[in-house]
Parts: structure tokens; C-alpha cells; sequence
């Protein structure tokens, strides 16, 4: 064979085999390597076979730039691997594990080869400022260019000129005459740009790229991202779940026809519901957790509703601020306290006074029967002397509870105080310590359950 085909992958699990064994089914004219990133873990990808490299490229003389992310940065590395690996040949498909190809993949490897092309990439173009990338390439290049490479089929004499150019371009850096190490997507696009030998062809010229993209994630099995002619970027298992609410926010949990609730299909509810039921609590409106809460018992997702938190996204407020506060206003800081995820640290900090309270509104009167504060993982001590009232109309007070001895209590990972009340109606919760000191605490929770 003259073409080799590498799948390039930094985990495996059922659903990266999956969509390896799916592109290995695409074609019958090339051979076929997983090209494994094993920075963090070996790799057992069983009967089929692999080359391995690391993020380590010093062997290649090539910079780890930048360190928090070598190979995101640097995505024609693993060219490097597999042009070394299988010299003689003489074009190479690098596939990323986050792609479906859905088209004949012969018709694409015939051409490449019968006409001598040198690249297929998808949307070359020239770039400018307005582009993340343009400033790491703009120092090296006279015409910045830039692609979108998930898929990438390229010829051997054209890894030779990437990898010619950033041995240069490594000179240059190391001897401080660039400031910026060339982002891939910038680089490829610019070294294969500027050599008139070099030919290009786009990926539409051989498949449809409707869903191939760097957003709209897709879960592998959704009907869309399998439609035959097409190609489809990006596509997970389990992971295009958060993938998705990051890219459209919570709300797109809400609309049953929308990507992501088909999608939700092909897994199980252990495997999204936390997920999309921590997105809903992060919008702090109780309303939405209610409408979620409706959601998952049709869907099937829980078996029982979930209790409410009836103070998450209340309004609050707090005696004082002072340095160790997050922000240096009296609301702002106390509605920590209410976002719903409770945290090791303090979400809230008044200064050092005496009896410093905390307040907080509901959005309705509640039927209170429990009230759950969670400490702070360090200086528990001094919230021991902790006052609990509640009020309808924020002038009338019912204590619910008042430790003047004191009283130790955990926060997350641990044993919260919990309080229970007779099912009082109340719309205001006030928390005040009974001695000077500090208040700060990271959650406060209120049941009507």
C-alpha cells in the first residue's frame, strides 16, 4: 500500500473503538494504524495495531509549546510520527477521534494519488487579526493563512515541507527572535500556501461538510452525524453531552427537539442526568429546576422527583465585606451562598464584627421544613455559635435554631447542619453569629421536604 491512514487518539474506551473501527471500514485501499498519544496512559487498542508517541517531541527537535497543551497547539506533531514510522509512503491520513467519516474513502485516495495532491483540508482562507491563532503565525508568515484539519490528507513531500519550516521556525524561536510558537491550524495552512509546487484540494470536493466543523457536537449514533456522503466534526460518546451545554447553555435542555435531547437517546440516564441536572441548578432559577425536575420523571431519567433547593438564586445580603469577601459589594457577595454548588471554600465573607449575619429572600414564601448550611473546609470554629432565624415578612423572627455553646459542623464531604423546622411558613432566612468574629460559610440550602 502507498497510503497509510492514522487514527490519532489520547484515550480508548468503547466509543473511541467505535468510531476507529467505523473509519477502518471506510476504505480497502490503505493501511490502517491508530496513532496513540500515550503522554498519560498506554493505550491497549487489542487487534489493532498502533504507533505511539508522547508529548515529548525533543527527538524530533521540536519545542513543547506551550506546556499546558502540546498537541492541541501542535496538531502536525503526530505527521512527523507517522512520516518517520512509514517513510515510503507516499500520502497519509491523519483522522482525529472525534470524526465520522460517512463517504468512500478509495474515491478520495484514488484521486490524491492519480493527481499528486498535496493537501485536503477543509475552509484554507486567509486570516487576520480577528483570528486566536493570527498573532503565532503572523511573525513567521507574510500571508497568514488557516484550516480546519480534524481530517487531514496530505503527501509525504508536503510533511517534509511542515516539518522543514518548523525546524526553522524552532531556530528562530529559541533564539528569541519570535515571540509566539505557530498555532497548527495557522501553520499548516501557511507553509502548504506558500509553496507554489504544492496542490490543494478541499475536503467539500469529495464529501459533504455541513457537520463538519469545530462546534455542534454531535453524539456518534444522532442520525445526522451518520448520513452517508457526508463527514461530521465534532462527534463524542458520553462527553458530547457537556460538550453541548457548553457550546449552547443549559436552556438547550429544555427543547426535546434539539440535538442534544435526541442525542440523550443513546446513553443512559446514569450517564447524562448529573450532568444536565448541575447545568439546570447553575442557572440558580428555581423555576427551571422545577420544569427539569418535570422533565426527567416523563422522560424516565429519575423515578421520583428530586428535592428543590427553594434558596437557590435567592437574594441576599450580609452585614459587611472586607478583603477576604469575593466581591466587595454586600449582595453580590452573600448570593454565593445561594448558586447551588457547594464548595470547600467560603462562598461569602463578612469583616470581623460582632454578631455578623448573613440574609437571604426566597423568591415565595415556603412551607420550611429543612434548612442545610454548609461550612467552609477551614476555620470551622468560628461559625460554632450559629443563630438560624426565619421570617415571613422580614420583620418578625422565629428562631429555629441557636447554639450559644457552640457547635462544630462540616461542609462538603462532610456533615453539614442540618435543621429541622415544624413546617413554617417563611420567605426570609437570616443566619448571624452570637459572638464577634467572621462569618463565612459556602452553601445554604432550604427544603420544603
Amino acid at each position: 500500500m502507498s497510503v497509510i491512514i492514522g487514527f490519532r487518539t489520547h484515550i480508548w474506551n468503547d466509543d473511541i473503538e467505535y468510531i476507529a473501527r467505523r473509519l477502518k471500514g471506510a476504505f480497502s485501499k490503505a493501511d490502517f494504524v491508530i496513532l496513540a498519544d500515550e503522554t498519560h496512559q498506554t493505550l491497549d487498542t487489542g487487534s489493532l495495531p498502533k504507533i505511539t508517541h508522547t508529548a515529548d517531541f525533543s527527538e524530533f527537535g521540536l519545542p513543547s509549546v506551550p506546556d499546558w497543551n502540546v498537541l492541541w497547539h501542535n496538531g502536525d506533531y503526530p505527521l512527523y510520527v507517522l512520516r518517520r514510522a512509514f517513510p515510503d509512503i507516499t500520502h497519509y491520513l491523519m483522522v482525529e477521534n472525534d470524526v465520522l467519516v460517512n463517504f468512500d474513502l478509495d474515491v478520495l485516495l484514488d484521486y490524491i494519488q492519480k493527481n499528486n495532491i498535496d493537501l485536503v483540508v477543509h475552509q484554507i482562507e486567509k486570516t487576520s487579526s480577528e483570528w486566536g491563532g493570527y498573532a503565532s503565525i503572523a511573525e513567521y508568515f507574510s500571508n497568514p493563512m488557516k484550516c480546519l484539519f480534524p481530517f487531514i490528507a496530505i503527501s509525504g513531500r508536503a510533511i517534509d515541507v511542515l516539518y522543514k519550516n518548523r525546524i526553522n521556525h524552532a531556530r528562530m524561536f529559541l533564539e528569541k527572535k519570535t515571540s509566539q510558537w505557530p498555532y497548527c491550524e495557522g501553520f499548516i495552512a501557511s507553509s502548504i500556501m506558500e509553496d507554489e509546487n504544492l496542490s490543494v484540494k478541499d475536503i467539500s470536493e469529495f464529501c459533504d461538510p455541513e457537520h463538519y466543523s469545530f462546534n455542534g457536537c454531535y453524539h456518534y449514533l444522532d442520525r445526522e452525524a451518520n448520513i452517508h456522503g457526508t463527514i461530521c466534526h465534532p462527534v463524542r460518546g458520553i462527553g458530547f453531552v457537556q460538550r453541548r451545554l457548553d457550546e449552547d447553555g443549559p436552556d438547550i435542555i429544555f427543547d426535546r427537539n434539539s440535538v442534544l435531547r435526541r442525542g440523550l437517546s443513546n446513553l443512559k440516564p446514569r450517564d447524562f442526568y448529573n450532568t444536565l441536572y448541575r447545568a439546570v441548578v447553575g442557572t440558580k432559577r428555581i423555576d427551571k429546576v422545577n420544569q427539569f425536575n418535570d422533565i426527567a420523571l416523563q422522560e424516565g431519567w429519575i423515578m421520583k422527583p428530586e428535592s428543590i433547593n427553594r434558596a437557590l438564586g435567592a437574594k441576599s445580603s450580609q452585614s459587611s465585606v472586607c478583603q477576604y469577601s469575593r466581591v466587595q459589594d454586600v449582595c453580590l457577595d452573600a448570593e454565593g451562598a445561594v448558586s447551588g454548588v457547594p464548595g470547600k471554600d467560603h462562598f461569602f465573607h463578612t469583616d470581623l464584627e460582632f454578631s455578623p449575619w448573613w440574609k437571604a429572600e426566597l423568591y415565595q414564601s415556603v412551607n420550611i421544613k429543612h434548612i442545610i448550611i454548609y461550612n467552609r473546609s477551614i476555620h470551622k470554629e468560628r461559625a460554632s455559635k450559629i443563630h438560624v432565624e426565619i421570617s415571613e415578612n422580614d420583620q418578625d423572627w422565629v428562631t429555629v435554631a441557636s447554639y450559644p455553646n457552640g457547635i462544630i459542623f462540616d461542609g462538603i464531604g462532610g456533615v453539614p447542619l442540618v435543621i429541622c423546622v415544624n413546617s413554617i411558613m417563611a420567605r426570609f432566612i437570616k443566619i448571624s453569629l452570637l459572638d464577634e468574629n467572621f462569618l463565612h460559610l459556602s452553601q445554604v440550602e432550604v427544603y420544603d421536604q
